[in-house]
């Protein structure tokens, strides 16, 4: 058995950045922890956390500092993955939550003020799953789906079946099937679903 734990955290300080859309302070908080027990089973977990701000881009002449609140990207994610690799079985799945937001409050004429709010909550899944019916011949389903809500709401999934042909030359012919679907929740007109078939042939060294 074998479990590793992964820790960091990074500040930066930025006087006189290169750009005015560069940060002039920055904190990152990175964590993971993977157990991997020795039968084929790896379980990982990882969270994620930055901070953004920039204080500068005044209302007179950009250098200046800003007037309130500095300008603030936030962007915090957890993960969770498991997977089992061994014979003839392969799985995985995963899960994923991200959580941005943006706040720039902007004055204008000196005086009045005007907020650009950016928000979004997303939810991802996968998973799959790969059998081997014997040595030269594979097959598989995997599927993976996302739901962003906030200031874009939107809708996606991806499904797909495979089969993975191996000769004993070292030719591989893959076949597999997907179906795509995009679903926008404010507007209409760009929601589209595919069914896209593909062959592919490879030489494996």
């Amino acid at each position: 058995r074998r479990v590793s734990v992964m820790g960091e955290y990074e500040r930066g300080d930025y006087d006189d950045p290169f750009t005015l859309i560069a940060p002039t302070s920055m904190d990152r908080v990175k964590a993971r922890v993977r157990f991997m027990p020795g039968n084929g089973l790896t379980v990982t977990g990882a969270f994620l956390t930055r901070r953004i701000e920039n204080d500068l881009a005044g209302p007179v002449h950009p250098t200046e500092p800003r007037t309130g609140d500095p300008a603030t990207l936030r962007n915090t994610s957890f993960t969770a993955h498991a997977a089992y690799s061994g014979e003839p079985v392969s799985v995985f799945g995963s899960y994923t939550r991200q959580e941005v937001s943006n706040e720039i409050t902007n004055v204008l004429n000196g005086f009045r003020t005007f907020a650009t709010l950016y928000h979004s909550d997303l939810d991802r899944g996968a998973g799959g799953v790969t059998v081997g019916v014997t040595d030269g011949v594979k097959v598989g389903t995997d599927l993976s789906a996302y739901r962003n809500r906030g200031s874009f709401g939107l809708d996606w999934e991806q499904y797909r079946v495979f089969t993975e042909l191996l000769s004993p030359a070292g030719y591989v012919v893959n076949l597999s099937y997907r179906y795509n679907a995009l679903d926008e929740s404010l507007f209409d007109f760009d929601d589209y679903s595919a069914h896209i078939a593909e062959v592919s042939i490879g030489y494996r060294f």
